[in-house]
């Protein structure tokens, strides 16, 4: 700033014709940067003990009436309070039913969704059912029963293994299963007697 400038800042802080001529042109822009009101941040203004202590007592205070109010009884209450039914003052709100209720399927959805993804990654990490019947039998598993998941899983590949054994079971197999323990081609009677058994 030049003086002119400097001196009119002055001016606008409060200081008097008289005043400034007796300051010196280089103690002008210093003057201004000490009577120009600063923004004080409220942490800054906290940080003097007095302004804190009282913050701090002002709050309690606050709390403390707070308390009070929430604690006592509405003793005198409004025209628009006063219910001529006694009953209904224990009933809750149909807004705050409706409320309710859809705060809980909200709930119930994660739940639910949470315990679907855990069946899901239990049964891909079967290792007795395909993949094509583990994508269809996730439906077969009740997130909601008593009866773990894991235990659930259990089960099914105790029963896709009983399907496998009753399938095999039906199918039988005529005659010993035939000893190849090498490389060999068998001879025309091995194969023979093979097929004839």
């Amino acid at each position: 700033m030049n003086k002119k400038e400097l001196i009119a800042e002055l001016k606008k802080l409060g200081l008097s014709d008289e005043v400034l001529s007796g300051i010196e042109d280089d103690q002008l822009e210093g003057l201004v940067e000490k009577l120009k009101p600063r923004e004080l941040a409220f942490d800054d203004f906290l940080k003097e003990s007095k302004n804190q202590g009282e913050f701090d007592r002002r709050v309690a205070k606050a709390l403390e009436t707070q308390k009070k109010k929430l604690e006592e009884p509405n003793t005198d209450p409004k025209p628009q309070d006063v219910d001529p039914d006694p009953k209904k003052k224990d009933e809750i709100p149909n807004w705050a039913k409706t409320l309710l209720q859809k705060v809980e399927s909200i709930e119930k959805g994660k739940i639910e969704d949470t315990k679907r993804d855990s069946a899901k990654t239990i049964l891909s990490k079967s290792e007795v059912l395909p993949d094509d019947l583990k994508q269809k039998w996730i439906s077969r598993i009740d997130i909601n029963s008593e009866t773990s998941l894991e235990d659930q899983t259990k089960a099914l590949e105790e029963e896709y293994s009983t399907l496998v054994q009753s399938y095999a079971d039906k199918k039988t197999i005529a005659g010993p299963t035939p000893n190849i323990t090498d490389d060999k081609e068998p001879s025309k009677e091995e194969i023979d007697n093979f097929i004839n058994i």
